[in-house]
């Protein structure tokens, strides 16, 4: 039978008799995933021309996405604004209400590919309406070993 008992100990015992183990480590490696944003803007003189525009244009961004190999379930939507759009007068620079801007973006991890890929998400965004593009981050996933 083993008993371990403890009384407190004062800060001015431990002076002394204390171990103190300090270290620091440092790991890098090459990111395998990227993280893809774009986005449109469009603007018409009413909130539903506005959105059905945004909404088509949307469209032809998400099939991109899917044709360079990014799941459905993976794309997010990370902004989606809708307002009012206004024009200055020149002559006295008042605001004048001019029609309806719609915002949409969308996020979503992609496989790290070289730029000059055609599979390239970026290089198949421009080409198909995507006003907004957006910087692409790279990152390494979670939980995958790294090479030796």
């Amino acid at each position: 039978v083993l008993a371990v008992t403890a009384a407190p100990v004062r800060a001015d015992e431990v002076q002394g008799r204390a171990i103190v183990v300090a270290g620091e480590g440092m790991v890098s490696a090459a990111p395998d995933m990227a993280e893809v944003s774009a986005g449109v803007q469009t603007r018409a003189a009413t909130a539903r021309a506005a959105l059905d525009q945004n909404n088509n244009a949307m469209a032809k961004v998400l099939d991109a996405l899917k044709k360079a190999g990014i799941a459905d379930k993976d794309v997010q939507t990370s902004r989606l604004n809708l307002s009012p759009a206004y024009d200055r007068n020149p002559g006295n620079g008042e605001r004048r209400p001019n029609g309806y801007l719609v915002s949409n973006s969308v996020i979503g991890p992609a496989p790290l590919l070289p730029a000059s890929s055609d599979a390239h998400v970026l290089s198949r965004s421009l080409p198909i309406g995507v006003t907004r593009p957006m910087p692409v981050t790279t990152t390494r996933r979670m939980g995958h070993s790294l090479p030796r």
